[in-house]
């Protein structure tokens, strides 16, 4: 099946409740900013797609209760979801099931305690309340600055450091350290997007900015162009 390049417009169909694209052949920038004019929208099935990420414009889906991302095997990073969704279906696909997944066996093998959250969320539990309990290792790809939920994580990951002692593990899976601790490349795409959209909030962008250059400067694994079992 053709890959496709982007869905037609979706502004149009404010009434519509429940919206399933599963293996729909979905490519990057397939899913259009106007899907989040569906303001009924309770249920969105995106699972079995091509996409690395989606568009932030889902937040503004007050109603999405379901939200599924069954094996989305590229899919690197998550928009804010918004907060009256109860489940997020993530199982099968991302990076937990190549990189992560083996980094997440060798660390427990070697006695190590780790926390995945699709592994050990307790049903019924939010995502994001329960994600600030535990800390996962700090996986940086190129997509990782464009995630403002990944980098509420990466804050709380350097407070959790300062505060409590814990260690870091930053893990640079295809991305060059210093472009993340100096904010280069893709990052500083990334940031300068973030000074727009969140203009009225500057010093948590900078907060952001602060804990990517603490975190990417500790003693970590460079991964690039490694076999994902290594």
């Amino acid at each position: 099946m053709q890959e496709i390049k982007v869905l037609p417009s979706l502004s149009g169909l404010c009434s519509l409740e429940e919206l399933d694209l599963c293996a729909c052949n979905l490519g990057e920038g397939a899913v259009p900013e106007d899907i989040g004019f569906l303001s009924s929208l309770r249920s969105l099935n995106l699972s079995k797609n091509n996409f690395v990420s989606l568009p932030k414009s889902i937040n503004h889906l007050s109603r999405l209760e379901k939200l599924a991302l069954k094996d989305c095997v590229m899919l690197e990073s998550l928009p804010e979801v918004p907060l009256n969704v109860q489940k997020v279906k993530l199982d099968g696909g991302d990076t937990r099931k190549n990189f992560t997944g083996h980094l997440y066996s060798n660390l427990v093998q070697g006695g190590i305690n780790v926390y995945m959250d699709d592994r050990e969320l307790e049903r019924g539990k939010t995502i994001k309340p329960a994600l600030w309990q535990a800390i996962e290792e700090s996986r940086f790809s190129r997509n990782y600055a464009s995630s403002p939920w990944c980098l509420d994580k990466l804050v709380k990951i350097v407070q959790c450091m300062k505060e409590m002692g814990h260690t870091a593990l930053p893990v640079f899976y295809d991305v060059d350290p210093s472009e993340v601790a100096n904010q280069t490349g893709d990052y500083k795409k990334a940031f300068i997007e973030h000074q727009e959209v969140f203009s009225e909030n500057p010093d948590m962008v900078q907060s952001w900015s602060d804990c990517l250059s603490t975190v990417a400067n500790l003693s970590g694994w460079d991964v690039r162009n490694r076999e994902e079992s290594q």
